[in-house]
């Protein structure tokens, strides 16, 4: 193949089926690559396990669409209890200002956008930083991103309603604005602790 394509740099071999460890042999290549993506079949569960115990020789990770499914499935199970708290009450409880907004619409921050002299399209992001955003926390799925997402919206919001209470005291001697520093430092609390699993 060099002979006929002199100015070759690089040439990929596919090779599949069920004997395709014994279709070309790995130490002809610079880099063997096993790709399966049978996650429903059986042979699937074989060859992973083959190429785990070093049978068949491998020079990557072996991502079949199970592994993959896996890296996308609720983390909930291997939390620990304070952890999945914290989760369930932040999200919880955001997800009740969500449900009201689509229950009632979103015509007040609609009019803070227009007030401000920005597209009112933008209130829409509400939706995803309370309904969204809350139900991927509960869920365990793509924690870290959905908590910063809830994070955001909250400076979002205080940024349009509450600009000038950042520095005042409530009428009891509390923070102005402690429910939106509650949302805010919570969701950054639970992006900081979701790769952390439980020990037991």
């Amino acid at each position: 193949m060099c002979a006929r394509f002199p100015d070759l740099d690089l040439v990929f071999i596919e090779s599949g089926g069920d004997n395709f460890a014994a279709t070309f042999s790995p130490d002809l290549s610079d880099l063997t690559i096993y790709v399966i993506d049978v996650a429903g079949g059986i042979s699937a569960c074989y060859v992973s396990d083959w190429l785990q115990a070093g049978w068949c020789p491998r020079d990557n990770d072996i991502h079949t669409l199970t592994e993959i499914a896996m890296r996308f499935s609720s983390d909930i199970a291997h939390q620990r209890p304070g952890v999945l708290l914290l989760r369930f009450t932040v999200a919880g409880l955001m997800l009740f200002h969500g449900i009201a907004k689509l229950r009632y619409g979103l015509g007040p921050i609609e009019g803070l956008l227009s007030s401000a002299g920005l597209p009112t399209w933008i209130a829409y992001g509400a939706l995803i930083g309370e309904v969204i955003a809350p139900l991927m926390v509960l869920a365990g799925v793509f924690v870290r991103a959905a908590a910063l997402v809830i994070a955001f919206n909250m400076i979002v919001a205080v940024a349009l309603a509450h600009p000038n209470e950042l520095l005042t005291l409530s009428r009891t001697g509390g923070y102005g604005l402690e429910l939106q520093a509650f949302y805010f430092f919570g969701a950054l609390a639970i992006e900081m602790l979701a790769g952390r699993k439980s020990r037991s």
